[in-house]
């Protein structure tokens, strides 16, 4: 290893980050008493505020978040969030239990909070969400669709302000019907294949990609864990349930 192209702080921190706060064990090791092992290496994908940590060789831009642009993390009960999804979709929805919603949601959760690599992930904003089982012959028809549902969610919302209550203006409506197509970068395909074999349960982090261009969310999803894809119509449905997280400040359009 050639030591001397790394910085004094650059190894004290990966001497911190290595062994915490064991200074005995550092100790040990520079008498020889101890060796220091490498085993199971395990690459960290969330940094420790759940934003994606940038992979090596990223050729798309990225830059750091904006912190004035932040999410919430929500208090609701898993029974309001199915309440607010059967009244955005007008309750012409089968849903599933509040149990069974619990539930499905509650292990991808505790999946993520037991793989290492990606634990880091739930320090941000996550939500659950579910999709019933359907067949997308037509993206654009059903972005439409579950546009209407965010109207009728968002315009529904007390947001106690100046303006509890507000208006959304679909400015596409109407003009999207064949002209949304899903980018094989994304992974979208996966959920459109899932869909058709029935419900989906899910956990979003919507700001994880913070700062990251359009082009460069997708190049990072080549090297993303595994079951992890882009948002996508899953957005609006999330939108649906949690307009104070999702849409908590300034104007609403779509």
């Amino acid at each position: 290893m050639d030591i001397d192209r790394f910085t004094v702080g650059q190894l004290r921190a990966f001497a911190s980050i290595v062994t915490g706060d064991d200074d005995a064990l550092i100790d040990a090791v520079l008498r020889r008493e101890k060796q220091a092992v490498w085993q199971n290496v395990v690459r960290l994908y969330f940094e420790r505020h759940g934003r994606y940590i940038s992979p090596r060789g990223l050729k798309a831009r990225v830059c750091d978040p904006n912190h004035n642009f932040h999410l919430v993390q929500p208090t609701l009960t898993c029974a309001d969030e199915l309440t607010r999804f059967d009244y955005a979709f007008k309750g012409k929805v089968t849903l599933p239990s509040v149990a069974e919603y619990e539930d499905r949601t509650s292990v991808l959760i505790e999946q993520v909070r037991a793989t290492a690599g990606i634990a880091n992930a739930l320090s941000g904003v996550h939500l659950r969400w579910f999709m019933p089982q359907m067949e997308i012959t037509n993206h654009g028809k059903l972005v439409q669709l579950l546009a209407g549902a965010v109207k009728r969610s968002y315009e529904a919302h007390d947001f106690r302000g100046k303006h509890p209550r507000r208006k959304l203006n679909n400015y596409c409506h109407g003009e999207l019907e064949g002209q949304v197509t899903v980018i094989p970068e994304s992974h979208l395909d996966r959920l459109v294949e899932r869909l058709k074999a029935g419900p989906v349960f899910g956990v979003q982090f919507p700001n994880c990609l913070q700062g990251y261009s359009m082009h460069a969310q997708r190049e990072v999803m080549a090297t993303a864990p595994q079951g992890f894809i882009l948002s996508g119509p899953e957005t609006l449905v999330t939108m649906a349930i949690y307009p104070e997280t999702l849409a908590r400040d300034f104007k609403a359009h779509t």
